[in-house]
């Protein structure tokens, strides 16, 4: 039986609709950029400062940038139109794994004896890598932020007294700008 007019004309949009959805460039919301941009450049120059206590920090303080990334997205998902909540899961999920490396990081840290330097790295690195598949799914801008973070987690050993804090900045100044500047579309 064949599909009346007005059922396959609501199909057709509906797969346009779809269409269009998957192909757009999601922008980064400035308010979620600014969250972890700030919980970054704090982290990362505290480590300098004080490495011993820092991972209290990271440990406390990211239930924070995480609800406020939840606030931010909400926000925006309203204020555009496009609320999808299976979506915004899978991108909590992404960066979530962060977390999820850390852990993992954390169990070697205490059953190998892994330094503090040597931890901070690894997490970066992981970090960096959680970045870079964000690129690869939800925003291109991520890749420079993936690649900064691996390299960073590297270099930053070889900047004594500084290294961190100058990754932090680093760091923060790319979600910013990844928010801020507009994303030009692929035909431009």
């Amino acid at each position: 039986m064949a599909a009346s007019q007005p059922e396959s004309l609501n199909a057709d949009l509906a797969f346009v609709a779809a269409a269009v959805k998957r192909s757009r460039r999601r922008a980064l919301p400035v308010g979620i950029a600014a969250a972890w941009a700030l919980y970054v450049a704090i982290g990362y120059a505290w480590t300098d400062y004080n490495p011993r206590t820092c991972g209290w920090f990271f440990l406390l303080a990211w239930p924070a940038a995480l609800a406020a990334s939840g606030y931010f997205g909400r926000r925006e998902a309203l204020r555009s139109g496009d609320v999808d909540r299976a979506e915004a899961w899978r991108v909590c999920i992404h960066f979530m794994s962060i977390l999820l490396a850390g852990g993992a990081i954390a169990g070697l840290a205490f059953t190998q004896g892994i330094d503090g330097m040597l931890i901070g790295q690894l997490i970066a690195m992981a970090c960096g890598l959680v970045y870079f598949l964000a690129g690869v799914h939800y925003n291109a801008r991520f890749y420079g932020l993936g690649v900064l973070l691996m390299a960073g987690a590297v270099l930053v050993k070889y900047a004594p007294g500084y290294g961190w804090t100058i990754l932090g900045l680093l760091t923060a100044a790319g979600l910013v700008i990844a928010a801020l500047i507009p994303m030009r579309s692929r035909a431009e």
